[in-house]
């Protein structure tokens, strides 16, 4: 892999983590057209998820940083922050013990295109049918579990993490900007203690010098691109519907079940 093709996974990673798209199924697409670091394959994915991770830190800062000095009272922000708390417990769960069992057998066409499809229908659903009246304030301790439960699905590539918390979100009633709000924001444990896991797998494993500055220019590209993705997308969130990100979902999916036969 060249710095050039590190970039591009980069600018790749930060469109489809934000975007209701499946990050991890695009990079797994990524691969398949020969952009690849072989036998480090998932330890520069976690790179790039690295990057965007920073990208949500950087942009919700003020918002992470409401909720540390609410924490210590009662308080709204206090509220939101066992919300997030619940909502990331169901990845913890999901992420201990089925990671090995996703990363051997979930990684081909054979489950990504269905379940690009599949969300795809979903999220075209819940923009359709969804209530869209609730804000973030009214959310519940089941909600927040609701919401946490599918968003641990996108452990399974072509799901999206942003997408699954999306259509939960919205199906609950919640204001479309509300949704991809939350899900941002539930996004940050989540992200977080996966790369936590991935780096002490690699202290374990260790990692060639040359891989890991391209790991680390595909980081710093993801989380530049990233920071602005994240700002554009909330504002269009604010104005259209999300369908067209469900049509592209289920064309990519036939386009690539015709490419696989």
């Amino acid at each position: 892999m060249t710095y050039f093709e590190s970039i591009i996974l980069g600018i790749l990673q930060a469109l489809t983590e934000f975007l209701p798209v499946s990050s991890s199924g695009h990079l797994v697409i990524a691969h398949r057209l020969g952009l690849s670091v072989a036998e480090n394959e998932l330890a520069f994915d976690v790179a790039l998820h690295v990057g965007t991770l920073a990208a949500l830190v950087l942009f919700f800062w003020s918002d992470i940083k409401k909720l540390l000095a609410g924490m210590w009272k009662p308080s709204p922000e206090r509220t939101l922050a066992s919300f997030l708390a619940v909502g990331t417990i169901p990845a913890i769960i999901i992420g201990v013990a089925f990671e090995r069992i996703i990363e051997q057998y979930f990684r081909g066409l054979g489950t990504l295109i269905p379940l690009l499809i599949f969300f795809g229908a979903l999220l075209i659903a819940a923009e359709k049918w969804g209530g869209k009246l609730r804000g973030m304030e009214t959310l519940s301790w089941k909600d927040a579990l609701s919401i946490g439960m599918f968003q641990s699905l996108a452990l399974f590539p072509g799901v999206s993490r942003s997408g699954a918390t999306i259509i939960a979100g919205m199906s609950l009633g919640l204001k479309r900007e509300d949704a991809v709000r939350f899900g941002f924001l539930l996004g940050i444990p989540a992200i977080a203690l996966a790369g936590l896991k991935k780096s002490w797998d690699l202290t374990q494993a260790g990692v060639g010098s040359d891989i890991l500055l391209l790991m680390a220019i595909g980081a710093a590209t993801s989380a530049v691109v990233g920071f602005f993705v994240i700002k554009y997308f909330l504002h269009f969130t604010r104005r259209y519907p999300l369908t067209i990100f469900g049509v592209y979902r289920i064309l990519l999916g036939f386009g690539l079940l015709l490419w696989a036969l």
